[in-house]
Formats: structure tokens, sequence, C-alpha cells
């Protein structure tokens, strides 16, 4: 059994066992698209209010097949990643839970049908937003699910979370411990982001951990796969390069790939 698949396990187990959450009268007017139900639920733009504005939240539900006992809340990972292709892409793992709950997973602001926004780099994006630039955190993210919450009108949710989404979701715990039934977290991001947030040690370990993959046998005598990755980075531009990254990435989760990376980027 993956990792992946005990995480939702305990999920579904722990929601199989929770209490049922009370329940309101909904706010939200959900309309089909395509397999799920989508709405809007406009929140302020900065919770404070020191900042004038609102934005619309696109929200994706799945309902319960059965009788519904409650609400599971899901955060994508990214940062970047939207609700609706997550939900989606992972509808089936969620069977079990549906037995029970609905899911509901929404495009954090900033992402999907969510006011997206359009610009390349950090910079142009406080230079556009402005006096907003600073509204797109994960307490902005976690304020935006208690909206939520409301308005699908239940007194408490249970929390999935994958990578990043788990910031989210434990931010969401720590400011409303009371409307939290269950927190699923799979793979979170943890607040060590917060005090490295570009991963630098990640990197640190790479030279390491590239040559920890390589033996005469898949790189030849002598090579230094490190090097070799160096070389290859500084080598290809454009799209070559995103591919090479793109396969780097892959291989975290492919031990035959991850296999043969070293003598890939000898070659």
């Amino acid at each position: 059994m993956t990792a992946r698949k005990r995480v939702v396990l305990a999920a579904v187990t722990a929601l199989a066992a929770a209490v049922p959450t009370g329940t309101a009268e909904a706010e939200i007017a959900f309309a089909p698209c395509e397999e799920l139900e989508c709405g809007t639920v406009t929140v302020p733009l900065d919770h404070t209010g020191a900042v004038p504005g609102t934005l619309d939240l696109a929200v994706y539900r799945a309902r319960a097949r059965g009788q519904s006992r409650g609400v599971l809340l899901g955060f994508p990972g990214g940062p970047g990643d939207d609700g609706r292709s997550y939900l989606r892409r992972r509808l089936a793992a969620f069977g079990a839970a549906r037995a029970t709950h609905d899911v509901v997973f929404v495009d954090p602001r900033g992402t999907g049908r969510s006011a997206p926004l359009g610009c390349d780099d950090a910079p142009s994006c406080a230079r556009e937003l402005g006096a907003a630039s600073s509204l797109y955190t994960a307490r902005d993210v976690a304020d935006d699910a208690e909206a939520v919450r409301a308005a699908l009108g239940v007194e408490r949710m249970a929390l999935y979370a994958i990578s990043h989404g788990g910031w989210y979701a434990q931010t969401y715990a720590r400011r409303f411990p009371d409307r939290v039934s269950v927190l699923a977290l799979d793979a979170p991001g943890t607040d060590a982001l917060m005090e490295d947030p570009f991963e630098r040690a990640v990197f640190a370990a790479v030279p390491g951990v590239l040559r920890a993959l390589c033996d005469p046998l898949a790189c030849g005598p002598g090579r230094d796969p490190f090097a070799d990755a160096v070389a290859a980075i500084r080598d290809l531009k454009g799209e070559l390069l995103g591919r090479l990254v793109a396969a780097a990435l892959g291989a975290d989760l492919n031990p035959a790939a991850r296999a043969e990376l070293p003598a890939a980027l000898a070659a």
C-alpha cells in the first residue's frame, strides 16, 4: 500500500468515526459542471477590512453517495494548484469518503477560477496588485475557507490536504480549531517552509543524493552525476531544460526512472 493510499484510508477511517456535524441552510448555489457541482462564494479581498474589495472563490462539490454526515474540505498543493483539477484527478480516491461526506475543494485565491493572477513574477505581481500584494498568504486562504464553511452551512468540517495545501489546512486548524472535526495531511508542507522558504536544505542535499544513485554500472567509471547535472543545466535552455527538470522531479516517485537518471545525464 502506498503512503498516499494509507493517508486516504486513515482519513476515511477517521471520517467514519467522526461525530456528525450540524448543518444549516447552505448559501452556495451549486450547478452541475461535468462530474462535479460548481459554485462561488464572495469573500473580502482583505478579511481585516484594511484593503477594500471582494473576490469570488470557485467552489467544487462531489456529493456524498449516501446520507451526508458533513463536509470533507480539501486543499490542493502547489502553491498554485487549483482545486477543480485536483478533485477531478483524484475523484475515485475519495470514493469511500463520499459514502458519508460531501467532498468540497476550492480554487485558492489567485488560482484556477478564483481571481487568477496572470503576472509573470513576484515583482510584476506586486506592482499589479498594489496594496493587495500581501493578501495571498496561507492566513488569507484559511480565512477564505472559513467563509466557505459558513456558506456551506456546516458547524465543523473534516480537512484533507496534499503537499503545500497541508500548510493551508494547518493554518486553518490553528485559526479555527473548533471548526475542525478531522485533519488528514498527505506529505504536508510545515512551518519549516517559513524558516527556509526556498528549501535551501533540499538543494544542499542534491549532490549527495545524485552521487548515491551512481555506480560504475549505471554511470561508468569515474563519472560524477552531480557534475553532469550542473553541466546539463548550463548547456540546456528553454523547453529542453524544462524537460530535464520535469524528468528529475518525476523520478522522485518513479524508482525505474530514478535509476536511469545518472546515465541519462552522462549521455
